[in-house]
C-alpha cells in the first residue's frame, strides 16, 4: 500500500505546479486538454447475472362441490316435487320482472300509449295472481309433507324445476276443471265405451292405468259398478296435486288461481291470460274413491314382482306408452300383467323423446305386438284428434293425432 502511495508523490507535485502557474495569470485564459491516442478509456461496466425465478406450482385443490344431504330413496322424489313447488312464486315473480324491464325501454310516447290501452296494469295484475297462485301451491305442499311425514326444509338445496310445476297445474286444468271439458269428451268416451263392451258387469274387473295423470280417467271408470282400478304414476307434482285434490275439497268449485297469467304471447283477447280457473268440476264418489287405489313409482319397477302377473283384465294406457326408453319393455309388460283373455286399450300419440331407445311408428308398435302374443283387433283402430292441456282463445294450437286400438291377450 506504502509503494503505491510513493508513487503518485510525482505526479501530485507537477499537479500542484501547474495550478500555482495558472493562478499568477492575469485575464482569461484556456485549459485545452489532450490525451493521447494510444491511450484506452475504459469504464467497467457492473455484470448482471439474471437468475430465473422458481415458479411455485399451488398443490391442485379439487373445485368445491355442494354437499348434499342424504335422503332416503323413496323420499327424494317427493322431496323433489316439493323444492320445485317451492320455486314457484320466486320463477313466476322474476318471469313478470323481466316482461316489466323490457317494457322500461319503451319511449314515453309509446309508453304512454300503452297506458292508455291498459297495457301497464297488466304487471300489477299477474303479481297478484301470483300471489294467489302461490298460497295453492303452498297448500299443496304442507299437505304433502303431513300426508308422506317429511319436514319442512328437507328438500333444501334440491333443485327447483319451474317446468314440471307448470306441466302440473296444466294438469289440474285438463283433469279437474271445466276448462278441461272439451279434451275429456273426445278421449274418455271411447275407453269407457270399450272397457264395458268387453268385460261387462258380470263380477269384479280388476284395471291398470298406468301413467294415471291426475287421476280424473282412474275415478271416472271407477265409478262404474264392480270395476277396481289400480293407478300409477311417478311424477310427484302430479300425485301431490292429485292428493290435494281428493282430500281437501269440500265442495264443487272450492279452490281457485290463475294458470295462464304467465302466457302473454299468442293471446287472442286481452283478459283471457288472467281468466281464473276453479276446480274441482267433479267430486269422486264414496264408491270410486273405494276403488281407486294409486300405487306410486316406476312402471317397469312396481309392477316387476310375481304376484302381478296374469293379475288385471284390462290395462288402460292414456298418453302413456311414449314417455318411457324402452318401448317394447313397457308392451311386455303390459301383456306380463295381463290375464288370459284380456284386453289392452291404448290411446295416445307417439311423442318420442329424445331418450327413446326406438321411435316406433303406430303400425310399427302394432307389429310388436302381435310378437309379444296379442292379437290386434283392427277394426277397433280409430284417429282421434284432440289438444293437451289447451288455454282457451290461444291463437296457437297443438292437435295431436292419436290411435285408439284394443288388443287382447288370447
Amino acid at each position: 500500500m506504502l509503494r503505491s502511495y510513493v508513487r503518485l508523490i510525482p505526479a501530485l507535485a507537477i499537479t500542484g505546479a501547474i495550478v500555482y502557474s495558472i493562478l499568477q495569470l492575469e485575464g482569461p485564459f484556456t485549459i485545452q486538454l489532450v490525451i493521447p491516442s494510444g491511450i484506452n478509456v475504459s469504464y467497467p461496466q457492473p455484470q448482471i447475472q439474471y437468475v430465473p425465478q422458481q415458479q411455485v406450482v399451488p398443490e391442485y385443490q379439487a373445485p368445491l362441490q355442494r354437499k348434499l344431504p342424504s335422503y332416503p330413496p323413496h323420499q327424494k322424489p317427493i322431496l323433489d316435487a316439493i323444492a320445485a313447488f317451492n320455486g314457484y312464486e320466486e320463477t313466476a315473480r322474476r318471469f313478470i320482472a323481466k316482461k316489466d324491464s323490457k317494457y322500461a325501454k319503451a319511449n314515453p310516447r309509446q309508453q304512454a300509449m300503452m297506458r292508455d290501452i291498459g297495457y301497464e296494469a297488466h304487471f300489477d295484475r299477474a303479481q297478484k295472481e301470483i300471489t294467489v297462485n302461490a298460497q295453492l301451491v303452498r297448500d299443496i305442499v304442507a299437505y304433502g309433507q303431513d300426508l308422506y311425514g317429511v319436514r319442512a326444509g328437507d328438500e333444501d338445496g334440491l333443485d327447483e324445476n319451474y317446468g314440471i310445476v307448470d306441466e302440473a297445474l296444466g294438469h289440474l286444468v285438463r283433469d279437474w276443471s271445466d276448462f278441461g271439458v272439451t279434451e275429456r269428451s273426445q278421449i274418455f268416451p271411447p275407453i269407457l265405451k270399450a272397457l264395458q263392451e268387453h268385460l261387462g258387469h258380470d263380477g269384479k274387473k280388476k284395471i291398470l292405468l298406468p301413467g294415471f295423470g291426475l287421476g280424473r280417467l282412474a275415478h271416472e271408470v271407477a265409478e262404474i259398478k264392480d270395476y277396481q282400478v289400480t293407478a300409477n304414476d311417478l311424477d310427484y307434482n302430479g300425485i301431490l296435486s292429485y292428493h290435494y285434490v281428493l282430500n281437501r275439497t269440500k265442495e264443487l268449485f272450492d279452490h281457485q288461481f290463475y294458470p295462464f297469467n304467465l302466457d302473454w304471447t299468442q293471446q287472442l283477447f286481452t283478459n283471457t291470460r288472467f281468466q281464473g280457473v276453479k276446480f274441482p268440476d267433479y267430486k269422486p264418489s264414496p264408491h270410486s274413491r273405494a276403488n281407486v287405489k294409486l300405487m306410486e313409482g316406476d312402471f317397469m319397477e312396481v309392477f316387476a314382482p310375481e304376484e302381478y302377473i296374469e293379475k288385471y283384465d284390462a290395462v288402460v294406457s292414456l298418453f302413456f306408452i311414449d314417455v318411457g326408453e324402452n318401448v317394447v319393455d313397457f308392451l311386455e309388460m303390459i301383456h306380463r300383467v295381463l290375464k288370459p283373455g284380456g284386453i289392452w286399450i291404448n290411446l295416445g300419440p307417439l311423442k318420442w323423446g329424445g331418450f327413446a331407445h326406438m321411435q316406433l311408428s303406430a303400425e310399427e308398435v302394432l307389429q310388436v305386438a302381435d310378437k309379444i302374443g296379442f292379437d290386434v283387433n283392427h277394426d277397433s283402430r280409430q284417429s282421434i284428434e284432440t289438444q293437451y292441456a289447451r288455454q282457451p282463445h290461444s291463437l296457437i294450437k297443438f292437435v295431436y293425432g292419436m290411435s285408439f286400438v284394443i288388443l287382447a291377450f288370447d
